[in-house]
């Protein structure tokens, strides 16, 4: 994603393949990540404009390169206690 020049729709593909994986009937529970430290004004990837959660990892390889590495381990890390690999 590109939150500087898509601020409005920033990773909208994540929650359009979070929808089209919910009706096909996938557990989609696991690996939501928090939207801080992000700069966009609006995504289909954020679950609601009241939780600041997306439903999974979005990297800004345009605008926060150096933050990515640390959000893959983290995310990784976090898919791992949640047992998504068991």
């Amino acid at each position: 994603g590109d939150q500087g020049d898509y601020p409005f729709n920033y990773c909208d593909s994540v929650g359009e393949l979070y929808s089209e994986f919910e009706r096909v009937g996938c557990d989609v529970k696991y690996g939501r990540t928090s939207t801080e430290g992000y700069y966009h004004v609006g995504s289909k990837a954020q679950v609601d404009e009241e939780q600041p959660i997306f439903y999974g990892l979005c990297c800004d390889e345009n605008q926060q390169p150096d933050q990515s590495e640390d959000r893959c381990k983290k995310w990784i890390a976090q898919l791992k206690s949640e047992e998504f690999f068991a």
